[in-house]
């Protein structure tokens, strides 16, 4: 994923919100498999946080 900072550099961020900035002259659209690792742990990080929250709740309503 990305966003373009107000200096005209990419902010590269990965599924966990890691970032970095990158020119734009160093940088290429994702491929398709690379947009489906993205998608892939994008949801696995989804689920983990959920099922923290879950567990959580769980947790407090005893």
């Amino acid at each position: 994923m990305q966003r373009v900072a107000s200096d005209g550099r990419y902010v590269l961020v990965t599924a966990t919100g890691y970032a970095w900035s990158a020119a734009p002259v160093r940088s290429r659209p994702a491929n398709g498999a690379e947009r489906e690792a993205f998608a892939h742990d994008t949801e696995a990080l989804r689920r983990e946080v959920a099922d923290a929250v879950r567990r959580t709740a769980l947790r407090t309503a005893r």
